[in-house]
């Protein structure tokens, strides 16, 4: 991080550091969203009533670079995200 800033002198801001726990909380607070789609049929959308152009715009406003895994039986919800420069 320290490297990354160092090549950014333009920019002045402050960060401070924050547990792995609270950063994980944060990290995941975005795929709350995606999990009520998963588990409440009618928050999710038609997507048979869709034209091919609305299809194509729900999928490019929705898409997301992570993915939520449940394994049946067990009580353990993964987050992954993966972070594109």
């Amino acid at each position: 991080m320290k490297n990354y800033l160092n090549t950014l002198p333009h920019l002045v801001f402050s960060f401070q550091e924050i547990e792995n726990f609270t950063f994980q909380v944060l990290n995941g607070a975005g795929d709350v969203f995606d999990i009520i789609k998963a588990v409440d049929k009618a928050s999710r959308p038609d997507f048979d009533s869709m034209t091919t152009e609305e299809l194509d715009l729900y999928v490019k406003q929705n898409s997301h670079c992570s993915a939520l895994i449940k394994v049946n039986g067990s009580p353990i919800l993964i987050i992954i995200h993966m972070s594109c420069v």
